[in-house]
């Protein structure tokens, strides 16, 4: 049995078990310790957490996927944003006209 190719099942079961039943692997301290796909799983497990998972721990110490997700605004760009922001501190009136202003610029733009 090659000693790579266990590391490499080890890793591919973790990133298997996430997806499919959303509980950490047994053999995350394995793939972790070994040193050879651990900054690859680590990176996974960033990614799930800057999009919301949040993480319950359970009666064996692994991690499973809460549930629910908090909402991070991922899909906002920073202009999104910014007029989300601006809205929120004008009165109704101004918010509504300067939406129709904000859409006919976009539309004009379109047409160029």
């Amino acid at each position: 049995d090659d000693p790579g190719m266990d590391l490499a099942e080890g890793y591919l079961e973790c990133v298997l078990s996430l997806a499919t039943s959303g509980t950490e692997s047994t053999r995350v301290e394995e793939v972790l310790s070994a040193g050879v796909y651990d900054e690859s799983y680590r990176r996974i497990i960033g990614v799930l957490q800057r999009v919301g998972v949040q993480w319950e721990v359970q009666e064996d110490s692994r991690r499973k996927i809460a549930p629910k997700l908090l909402d991070q605004d991922i899909c906002l760009s920073m202009i999104d944003k910014l007029s989300l922001k601006r809205e929120q501190t004008m009165p109704a009136k101004e918010v509504t006209e300067e939406v129709v202003e904000e859409r006919a610029v976009k539309e004009e733009i379109k047409e160029e």
